[in-house]
Parts: C-alpha cells; structure tokens; sequence
C-alpha cells in the first residue's frame, strides 16, 4: 500500500493557479432520493402513463444533482433516467463528461459512459470507460486514469484496471494499475491505495536519497501509520551504504490537553566505528483542569557525534549540552508552585554539570492596594548531586521577598525594587581534596536596592521628504548589592550571562544564586526611535553603558582576579526599515577603557518580493574563557526564484580568521501543479568533538553531501516546494535580520 499524511499542500512557492481548473458546485447539501425534479427541454413527447421523451438543450436536476444532454428518456413508473448526446454530470462529489447516462433516481445509481471526470474540491481528474456512482456517493472505474495535474498536463498518472473512490474517507483504491511519468510506466502495483484529499492515512510516503563523504549513499523511505484520530507515527527505515541500515520512529499523541512526541532512532553495528548508535527523546506538554502544567524534554543519544554523522531532525546539533528535564507546575492568578527535576547530556569534553533533583520553587505577586505597591516572593529548595562522587554536591534553600513600586505615564516611568535575599547551603565537600576551601553551610543574607526611571520626548521630523516622529526616551537605572565573599560556596547552576544593551539593565551578572554579584551602579542609556506615518517603526538606536562607583569584586571562579574597570562595555544596537525593501541590524561592545572591540554582529536584508531576498550577515566576538579562539565570520544568504516554476536558495560562509569557506549550500527546486523536484548541495566544516573511544581524530573535517527530494502532488507525500526548509538547510540557519515593533 503506498499512501501519505495528506495529500498536496499549498507552500510560499505553490502557485495559486493550480486549482483554477476546479469547478465549483452548483449546489451543495444531501442527496434526497424523494426530492422533486425539474426538467425543461426544447422539445416534449410524452404519453399518460408511459415514458417522457425530452430534447434539445435538456436540463434535469434535483437537489445537487444536475444534468445536461441533447436528449433524455424519463421513466417515472421504473424511476429511471436515460441521457445521451453532449452528457454533464454534476452531483455533491463530481463532474462528468460522458456520451451516455443511465441513472436509477430511487437508489441514486447511475452509469456513464467514455466518461471523463473532475472531483470536487480536489485537483484529482481522469477518464474511465465506466464510471459508476452509487448511493453512498462513492464512485467506481472502469479502465480508468487518475491525475491531479491541470489539464493537458500528464507529468503523472496513474492507469488502472479498476479505481474505488470513497468520497467521504477521500480514499482511492486501484486493481492491477501502473504509475506513470512522462508518459511513461514506472512501476506495477496489483494494489495500490492513495489519499484524494487531506484527511490523514497510512502508507508509505514517497523517499529521500542523498549521498555525502561520511555516509555515502543514504535512502530513506518513510512509512506513515495512522494509529488513531490522536495518535499516528512514522517509522523510517534508512540505508547508509557506509554505515548500514538505521531504523527512525516518531510517534505523537493528543490527549485532552496534553500532546507530545517520541522519537527513537538505531544504527546496529555501524561499519565506520563498529559499535551499536542510538536516539531517544520524549517532548510533552500537558495541563490538567485551569491550574496543573506539566512538561517533559528529555534527549539521550548514544555518543557525541550522533547528530554530526547521522543528521538531527531535533535541531540540536549546535547544542553541547542535551537537556533532561521534567516539571509539575501549580499556577493561580498571584502565584505559582513548581517540581523540577533536571539533568543533562554533556558533549565533548566540556565538565559535567550538576543533577537537580528535585528543586521546588514557590513565587508569587500581590497587589497591597496602596497606590501601585506589590509584593513579590520567590522562594526555591534545591538538591543537586552528581555522578561523578568524588565531587561537591550541595542542598540550597533560597527566600527573597520583594517590594516594588511602579508608576508608568504617557510622558515616563519610575519604579523602585527593594529585595531581601537569603540563601542557605548546606554543602559535600565529597572525596577530592581539590574542594576543600568549601564551607559545610553557608548562610548568605543581601539586600538588593534598585531604583529604574526614564523620559518619553517626541517631535515631528522630515525624513527622506515624509513627516516622521522620532522620539527620544533615556533611561537610568541606579542598583546597589553589598559585597559579600562567596568563595566558599560551589558552583551548581551559576554562569556568566549575555552582556547586550539590554542586559545592562539586569540585576545580575550570573546566572543562578551560586554567585550574587555586588553592585554600585548606574547604567545610563538611550532609545530614539523613528516612526512613519502609519506609525510604523522604521528605525530604533539603543546605546547604553554602566558606571560602576566601585568595580565589583565577586567573580566566578574563587581566588581569580576582579576586573578593576570603572565602566562596563559601551553597547550599541540599531534596528533599520528605512526604504521600503532595506532592512538592517547592527549591534557592537567596544571597551571604551582598552579602545577594544569585544563583540559585533551586523546584517542587511533586500527583501524586494516575499519569495526574494539577499542577505550579507558578519559576526565577531572576542574569545572568553569558554571559547576555544575568537569568532569573526562573514556570510551571505538568497532566496530567488528563477522562474514561475524554478526557486534557488544559497548560503556561503567564511572565517576570516583562518580566511577558508567553512560552509557552502546551494538548493534549487522544481515546483509545478503536480510535481516538485529539489536538488541540494553542500559542504561544511563538521562540528565534531573528539572521539576518545576510538582514538580517530575527526576535528577540523569537511563533509560534502548532495540530496534529492522528489514529489508527486495529489499523491501525498512530503513537501519538498518549501523555500523555507531551504533556508533552514546547512549549519547556518536564517536569521531575521532586524526586531522592529511594527
């Protein structure tokens, strides 16, 4: 049986003609056997009692059913109707052009003759010497053709014995029949069964082949089970000529309001490091009644270089750590309650991090109704253990109430936060002499002082010759956090956060409660915004840096050296639409102290069409502690169609550092009414870790891979028209290249 998900569904690149050939139902609604009919012809012969003869541009119809032909014979007594002559055939279902009708009006029965037929609502068209309508609405062919193309277009089609159409399941069965290209036979089925609309049924959808250095020639053919209205699968069995035969499943299920999905992938033995490879993750989101959430995202893969050698339908192969995790969460409209438990996957030689099991967490806001005063309270109990026993392990009780006071007008804002943070430790040095400066509890008591304000200004400006508004909005924000040494408590969940412009404005430095940094700031910053007529944001600028009264002297790793700067990184950020078709990003840190730049990215975009764009894209980061060198990359992505029927999409990166390509893609599709065809290239450095396992060194590696994706529309099957997958294709996704509020 060879069937699909669904059938032919419309992409940015389908076009909308295809189904112009469609007509449209006179009429809609149920077949009433008992209905009246009308006929009106040019001529009657009729005689009480006996047959009534009809002719010249006859025209019947009862209720959906209507019928056109030169001449008609009604039998009211037998309740039969003969038509001959120029036939048009129309009911709930279908339109037919034969040369002879014969209809049973009490059963609704009917036969037509060298028919050629369109059903409804589908591209699905064809001929049969015989086509059969029965009472249930289902039709049955005779020496009969099947294809969703247009007209006059027979890319594909499929000739049969006999063909079953069932209207109501839009399922079609064939005996003895031969798919067919270019006019061409391709393959003989004895059965064969496929979907006529979008209603989901088992069966095989149509294959992938693609050939790359590391896995040769590799083809998949997918096999989708439609287990129950809220349950199906799809099971894959792979051919990799290197490696061997590798087995895929996802199975997904709706339960009320709980969905989810499984996926389980295996390679036995594979021959390029002879050993067994595997898959699992388990994705679930669930709610139970108005207040109980719960969450499951749990991958495991058998090694490290699982995702780079077999492909990630996860989209996790940029990840190194493989997130374990589980939660049961109790909400109201103030406050909420969570039980989490958390683990990962490390990959590659990075350090294991801490289990959480479990943490419960306890927050909440409510209104004092004293002006806009609020209180807050988060409040978390954790335990975090290891599997390495010769390391610190800890349990950390967490409380901090809060006040905040907000005010929020037209013309600004102000808030003011006062926090009170205790955090309790009671720490396992475990084995390793290494931890012995770690205290066996720890009690840690900081107040917190924030106090937030910022200006809305606004005038009317000329730019490019239109009436535009800028607007001018500074903001500062004052933060104090007292000193206290830290050096004594492990890290469990603590790292350094992302410094951006918005980040200036955080009240931490690190993630987590391990390291709470003390802080003597101000952080001064600026928005200005232009906004068009339509109130559309065209552009923004954002440029802000912190002050520090006294540099902070906690940091991560104990006994390291503070940094003594007295300011942060001046971070700038602008967003830009500022012709129609022109968009733009550009972002940088520079150290204003040093005159150095840590971090930039930039992108432009010319989007002249929805299905065309050219994107030029450069990033630049400085190397940290965590990073291996320094990052300074420049890239380019299009997406341009070449024809009506034919769309490219390319990528090309370079590290300017090591001044070589470290990727380039290249997809170019085919996509017509009833066929697509898609060609993709493309060549990557491999982001692979090192295998200590088998002593081979692959670090540093280039891939090469060519893949070709084929699909008959009407048929089923994957969506390969999309230009979209295209631009997801490779290491290097799309990015949106601007975030204006529009």
């Amino acid at each position: 049986m060879l069937s699909s998900l669904s059938a032919y569904a419309e992409t940015p690149l389908s076009m909308p003609q295809c189904r112009a050939h469609v007509p449209e139902r006179i009429k809609s609604g149920p077949v009433d056997p008992t209905a009246p009919y009308v006929i009106a012809a040019d001529e009657l012969h009729a005689k009480q009692g006996d047959k009534a003869s009809f002719s010249g541009n006859v025209e019947f119809s009862q209720g959906p059913r209507a019928l056109k032909a030169e001449n008609t014979v009604l039998d009211e007594q037998a309740q039969t109707l003969k038509a001959s002559g120029n036939i048009e055939f129309q009911d709930n279902l279908v339109s037919v052009k034969s040369d002879t009708f014969d209809a049973n009006l009490k059963d609704h029965q009917a036969t037509l003759n060298s028919a050629e037929y369109q059903l409804f609502e589908q591209q699905g068209r064809g001929e049969a010497s015989n086509l059969m309508i029965n009472d249930e609405q289902n039709l049955s062919l005779e020496d009969a053709s099947y294809t969703a193309c247009p007209p006059d277009d027979v890319t594909w089609e499929i000739r049969a014995e006999k063909i079953d159409i069932d209207s109501s399941e839009q399922w079609a069965t064939t005996k003895n029949a031969t798919v067919r290209l270019f006019n061409v036979p391709v393959m003989y089925l004895p059965y064969f069964s496929y979907p006529i609309g979008d209603q989901r049924h088992s069966g095989f959808l149509f294959p992938s082949i693609s050939t790359s250095t590391k896995n040769g020639v590799d083809v998949s053919t997918p096999y989708y089970w439609n287990i129950a209205p809220n349950f199906d699968a799809t099971i894959t069995p792979r051919l990799m000529t290197r490696r061997g035969i590798q087995l895929q499943t996802e199975f997904r299920y709706l339960l009320g309001q709980n969905n989810g999905n499984l996926n389980a992938e295996y390679l036995a033995n594979d021959r390029e490091l002879d050993r067994d490879r595997y898959l699992f993750h388990w994705d679930h989101k669930g709610q139970y009644q108005r207040h109980w959430r719960f969450n499951t995202d749990y991958t495991r893969i058998s090694d490290d270089n699982y995702f780079n050698d077999l492909g990630d339908k996860l989209g996790k192969v940029n990840e190194n750590q493989l997130l374990q995790t589980g939660d049961v969460g109790y909400h109201t409209k103030n406050w909420y309650t969570e039980l989490l438990v958390q683990d990962f996957q490390v990959l590659g030689n990075t350090e294991q991090p801490h289990t959480l099991l479990p943490q419960l967490s306890f927050a909440g806001d409510w209104d004092l109704n004293w002006q806009t005063l609020q209180f807050g309270f988060d409040s978390e109990i954790s335990n975090f253990t290891h599997s390495d026993s010769s390391l610190y392990t800890a349990q950390r009780v967490h409380f901090e109430p809060s006040l905040s006071l907000p005010y929020v007008v037209p013309a600004g804002f102000f808030k003011a936060d006062l926090a009170l943070m205790h955090t309790y430790y009671s720490q396992d040095k475990g084995t390793n002499f290494e931890y012995d400066y770690l205290a066996s509890s720890v009690n840690r008591t900081l107040p917190k002082v924030s106090v937030e304000g910022g200006l809305n200004f606004d005038r009317n400006t000329l730019w490019f010759g239109d009436n535009y508004t800028q607007t001018l909005e500074p903001v500062i924000k004052y933060l104090y956090i007292p000193y206290t040494n830290q050096d004594d408590i492990g890290i469990y969940d603590t790292d350094n956060l992302q410094q951006d412009y918005y980040g200036l404005f955080r009240d931490k430095r690190y993630s987590g409660l391990d390291r709470i940094a003390d802080a003597n700031q101000i952080t001064l910053g600026v928005h200005s915004r232009f906004l068009s007529p339509s109130n559309q944001e065209t552009l923004r600028l954002s440029l802000g840096q912190i002050i520090y009264f006294e540099p902070s002297r906690t940091t991560l790793i104990p006994g390291s050296e503070p940094s003594d700067n007295s300011s942060s990184a001046l971070a700038f950020e602008a967003d830009a639409n500022i012709q129609k078709d022109w968009y733009g990003h550009t972002g940088f840190q520079i150290d204003t102290l040093e005159g150095r730049l840590n971090k930039a990215n930039a992108a432009i975009e010319w989007r002249p069409e929805a299905q065309k764009l050219v994107q030029m894209n450069y990033r630049y980061s400085q190397a940290t502690e965590t990073m291996v060198s320094d990052v300074n990359q420049v890239g380019t992505k299009v997406a341009w169609p070449i024809t009506d029927s034919v769309s490219a999409v390319g990528s090309y990166y370079r590290d300017m550092i090591l001044d070589r390509s470290i990727e380039s893609y290249l997809g170019v599709q085919y996509n017509s009414c009833c066929w697509g065809i898609r060609l993709t290239y493309q060549r990557g450095l491999q982001s692979t870790y090192v295998d200590d396992s088998s002593g081979v060194d692959r670090v540093g590696e280039f891939d090469t891979s060519l893949r070709l994706d084929f699909e008959i529309k009407g048929l089923g099957g994957s969506d390969t028209s999309s230009r979209e997958e295209m631009l997801e294709g490779g290491n290097f996704k799309y990015g949106r290249p601007f975030y204006l509020n529009n």
